[in-house]
């Protein structure tokens, strides 16, 4: 009776052990489910890139072609369209981007987590990973105000819905920004020592502005400035 018995708890845990197993794979198999993105592009207009007057607040950024890309944090992705076939990532100005027939990214890997967005770029941006986006993307060759990049990355985070494939939709946000920050004077103004008393100069010339705690280099992942 004793063997009998010992045999019925081992096949008991063995049928135990399967299920376990059995479960996990569902488990993997819903972690691996391909992920669709939709994007929303909020705060940009189509057209040419200009400068030369203050620009107002609020306002707009002006978007001449833009380029999508999906990541892990480490390797760069391309969606498809619902039919498979790649979908164009790279879009010479606004108007191709919103007049596409199908408006979601379809079959990413489910590892991806992050969207990035890079505008006024000029040119298709040819990457494979994370690192070498940003080598493309030198901050130091931003320098002309009149030709800046924007760029953007947020995280999906919480799913909207589901794609016509069935597949997980997330839908993304994008508010492009430079990547770098200038200042602008407006006027200068004299303040008299006293109310009521006249003013001792006719006219001033601005020669030179300083600038105090100034960073030269700023880490915007991570918010760190620091003097180099």
């Amino acid at each position: 009776m004793k063997v009998k018995s010992f045999l019925l708890t081992a096949l008991a845990a063995s049928m135990t052990f399967v299920a376990c197993d059995n479960k996990d794979d569902e488990m993997g198999q819903l972690d691996n489910t391909p992920k669709s993105v939709s994007i929303d592009l909020s705060n940009v207009i189509p057209v040419t890139r200009g400068a030369g007057q203050e620009v107002e607040d609020n306002s707009k950024v002006s978007l001449t072609d833009l380029q999508v890309f999906f990541t892990d944090g480490t390797t760069l992705y391309k969606g498809k369209t619902i039919e498979g076939t790649e979908a164009t990532h790279y879009f010479s100005n606004k108007s191709n981007f919103d007049d596409r027939a199908d408006k979601v990214f379809h079959f990413l890997p489910a590892e991806v987590n992050k969207v990035i967005v890079v505008g006024n770029n000029g040119s298709q941006i040819n990457a494979s990973t994370y690192v070498d986006l940003k080598k493309d993307l030198i901050i130091a060759e931003q320098q002309n105000p009149t030709d800046l990049d924007l760029y953007k990355e947020v995280e999906l985070t919480s799913v909207s819905g589901q794609d016509e494939a069935g597949h997980p939709l997330y839908k993304a946000k994008v508010v492009l920004e430079p990547r770098v920050s200038r200042i602008e004077i407006g006027a200068f103004k004299y303040n008299a020592i006293a109310e009521g008393t006249s003013s001792k100069y006719t006219s001033i010339e601005v020669q030179q502005v300083m600038l105090n705690n100034y960073f030269t280099k700023a880490d915007f992942q991570v918010g760190t400035a620091t003097v180099v």
